[in-house]
């Protein structure tokens, strides 16, 4: 999907991010890239790792805080194009529209397992502001709201609940506190996060 096909999509994007904090939109890519882009995920499960809490030295597994898996990927990777392309054209779209200073981006793969989830927290750690701007994408086909797993997002005025469903990508301020709740099945996703370092 070119940036042409999707630059209807993205018309709300800066105001709604202003105003509301966060910004919701389905059916991203098309029916071809979503499932290249899942089976890629499926394939590389087995390099996943236990995600851990911190940065740097201080960096340290706590189940009891989070317990998805990740892997971190390189915005070179071929199998990747159609997704890197999307976050190309928000990262245009954050630095034209808000004027943010973003220098780049980083993106993990997540797999919540039965019974995972992440406790509430910042995506800005703590005495780094370079994480301006989260974003989640979906990868759960048939995902029901018995199967858990929801983001909860806290905006200055309410707390909103988004459901991890296929092909959605929702995009919020990374110091807005979040959480995932528990999983009750097997939930994909990537987490991208635009630096202003």
């Amino acid at each position: 999907m070119k940036y042409q096909e999707l630059s209807y999509k993205f018309l709300t994007l800066a105001d709604e991010l202003v105003n509301k904090g966060y910004w919701i939109c389905d059916h991203i890519l098309d029916k071809k890239d979503f499932e290249n882009l899942l089976r890629y995920f499926d394939n590389r499960l087995h390099q996943f790792s236990p995600a851990k809490i911190g940065r740097g030295l201080e960096k340290s597994l706590n189940h009891d805080l989070r317990s998805d898996q990740i892997l971190w990927l390189e915005d070179s990777d071929q199998n990747l194009v159609s997704y890197f392309d999307i976050m190309n054209h928000i990262q245009d779209i954050l630095k034209k529209e808000l004027f943010l200073p973003i220098k780049n981006y980083e993106t993990q793969m997540a797999w919540y397992g039965p019974g995972a989830s992440y406790t509430r927290h910042r995506d800005r750690h703590k005495n780094s502001d370079a994480r301006c701007v989260s974003s989640v994408f979906y990868m759960n086909e048939g995902w029901n709201f018995e199967d858990g797993g929801q983001l909860l997002i806290q905006t200055q005025s309410k707390e909103v609940s988004v459901e991890p469903v296929a092909n959605r990508l929702v995009i919020f301020k990374s110091e807005l506190e979040h959480e995932v709740l528990v999983s009750n099945k097997n939930r994909k996703s990537l987490a991208t996060w635009f630096r202003v370092d």
